[in-house]
């Protein structure tokens, strides 16, 4: 494993301890209950809230009525990532792009005195079609 793993995997595992130690704990320092009779709206009592507690109580009780359907469901999801890995890129680099373009130019025969000043004529008239 690299120095990047080993850095990586190091932020992980403190950024877990502290989601699981010192965030509960200071949010239960510095986060109050309001008491309970006073006065004011919550922003609990939105419609927004309660249209998501209601579809997500509905979930909830469907999932634990259906316990069986939920872990094939999640056992199916994980095995996909088997055969789809075979169609997704794991290069992480994009293609190299040079943003250049390779155009052939095609003229009738010019006389052999003056070759260059008919290609250049043939160009201008043609790169016009290129520029953006």
């Amino acid at each position: 494993m690299s120095s990047f793993g080993f850095t990586s995997a190091f932020a992980i595992a403190v950024s877990l301890l502290v989601s699981f130690t010192l965030t509960p704990m200071l949010c239960s320092r510095f986060i109050k209950a309001p008491a309970k009779g006073a006065g004011g709206h919550s922003s609990k009592e939105s419609f927004l809230f309660r249209h998501l507690d209601v579809w997500y109580t509905r979930m909830l009780t469907w999932s634990m009525a259906h316990r069986k359907t939920v872990v094939l469901a999640s056992v199916l999801v994980i095995l996909s990532i088997v055969p789809l890995f075979a169609f997704v890129g794991k290069n992480f680099l994009p293609a190299d792009d040079a943003s250049q373009y390779n155009v052939l130019v095609r003229t009738r025969r010019a006389p052999r005195s003056r070759p260059l000043p008919i290609f250049r004529n043939a160009s201008r008239r043609n790169c016009g079609s290129f520029r953006g």
